[in-house]
Parts: structure tokens; C-alpha cells; sequence
């Protein structure tokens, strides 16, 4: 089991710049879960490992690449917004839902 860590940027409007190992990989509102669905398809993540996401040199967000992978945030009709399992359907042909990817 190995910890990857993600660099997140901010960018704006609720977005965050995601970079692995120095590599750009797109932009993302839920960069979590985006990531993780990007490093299991590419073949860089087992979904055992965990994933560990830092903004500023900071520990923000830490889930197993399995879990992290299957979830999305959605907004509820009455305001706010919850975490979600993804439907395969949303997935099919977008393997990470990355903006610029």
C-alpha cells in the first residue's frame, strides 16, 4: 500500500489545479475524487493505496484511492452540497471528470 500525494492550487470559483508528481493533471471542483479516478485509470494507483491531497505544503484531504474513486459531490435541491456514489454512467468515457486533463 503506497500514499500518493496531490498538490492543489486554487484557481477560482470553487476549483482547485491538480498536480501529481510535479505533472499537471487538470482542474476540478472535487480534485479528491477526480484524482483518484484519473491515477486508478492510468495505472498509478491500486485502490488500496491511499490518496492525500495538500494546498500551501498541507495536509487537507486523505481517502483509500478504491473509495475516493467511486464518490462525487452533488448539490441538493434545497442548497448545500453532499458526497455522493458516482454513477457509472457519469463515468463512461470520463474516466477522471477533469477540466484541461
Amino acid at each position: 500500500m503506497t500514499t500518493l500525494r496531490v498538490d492543489l492550487v486554487p484557481t477560482g470559483c470553487g476549483k482547485a489545479e491538480i498536480r501529481f508528481r510535479g505533472e499537471f493533471l487538470g482542474v476540478s471542483s472535487e480534485p479528491l475524487f477526480a484524482a483518484a479516478r484519473l491515477l486508478l485509470s492510468r495505472g498509478e494507483a491500486e485502490p488500496e493505496d491511499t490518496i492525500e491531497t495538500y494546498r500551501n505544503g498541507i495536509s487537507c484531504l486523505r481517502a483509500s484511492v478504491g473509495t475516493a474513486s467511486g464518490l462525487t459531490v452533488k448539490e441538493r435541491s434545497r442548497g448545500g452540497l453532499r458526497i455522493v456514489a458516482i454513477s457509472p454512467a457519469v463515468l463512461e468515457g470520463h474516466a477522471s471528470l477533469l477540466e484541461g486533463a
